[in-house]
């Protein structure tokens, strides 16, 4: 949250009464739960200003230079002046430690809180000799979201789920003379050309389709995407095949 002035002591009526009516008040040693805005962490905000600092502000006691509030209870949408207190950095910090909400958890757990097993952690070194620690679910996890990056990536682009194209493919060449030349024409007659997805329909990407006494010319890796993208069909199991 940005830097903001500080309220003045006593803080005014109008910022008081706006402050009030977002509150559920109930008894001194409950919770007043936050009716008004929150940030994504649950914390009520007033404006600019948590709304935590305007409820200890109107108690009295004025954020002291930069501590934090500390809950008592735990419960961030909490504003019960009761349950709140200044404190510094660190000893906000060691009270999450302590209640099981820091986000690492100490040496033991990763920054996802995945806890650091001899199974569940890799150890790699760098040029320095220097070593580090990789958690495994962390790298399952961002492997897997990469993979399905790609493969949305391949289908954009007309490449899904396609085997390596080789550089030549004679028989292929061969089958395509063959076939010309049963209509009487040749591969040195056609021009190179691009299909509609700017394939080029040349060479090893060329296939030859007779239709009576003409030649059509089909790209190679728009048809095997095509073969790819077709749903399976599910065969009959050699129980039902039976009469």
């Amino acid at each position: 949250m940005a830097k903001v002035t500080p309220l003045p002591v006593p803080v005014p009526d109008k910022i008081v009464s706006k402050f009030w009516a977002k509150v559920d008040i109930g008894s001194p040693n409950e919770c007043w739960h936050w009716l008004g805005a929150k940030s994504p962490r649950g914390y009520g905000t007033l404006g600019d200003r948590r709304a935590t600092h305007v409820s200890l502000a109107i108690d009295g006691r004025p954020r002291p230079g930069d501590l934090q509030v500390m809950h008592s209870c735990d419960n961030p949408p909490c504003v019960n002046p009761a349950h709140l207190r200044w404190g510094t950095a660190l000893e906000n910090s060691q009270d999450k430690l302590s209640k099981g909400r820091h986000a690492r958890h100490g040496p033991d757990y990763c920054n996802k809180k995945h806890r650091r097993t001899e199974a569940n952690t890799s150890i790699r070194y760098k040029e320095n000799g220097n070593s580090f620690k990789i958690c495994l679910t962390c790298k399952s996890q961002a492997d897997a979201k990469r993979t399905a990056r790609r493969a949305q990536e391949r289908k954009l682009n007309g490449t899904y789920n396609l085997r390596p194209v080789k550089t030549e493919f004679p028989e292929r060449i061969a089958r395509n003379e063959a076939k010309l030349a049963s209509i009487g024409l040749s591969m040195s007659e056609l021009e190179p050309t691009q299909c509609r997805h700017g394939h080029e329909v040349w060479g090893h990407n060329l296939i030859i389709k007779i239709r009576g006494d003409k030649a059509d010319r089909i790209c190679g890796i728009c048809k095997r995407t095509a073969k790819a993208r077709r749903p399976l069909l599910s065969t009959p199991s050699s129980k039902e095949r039976q009469p």
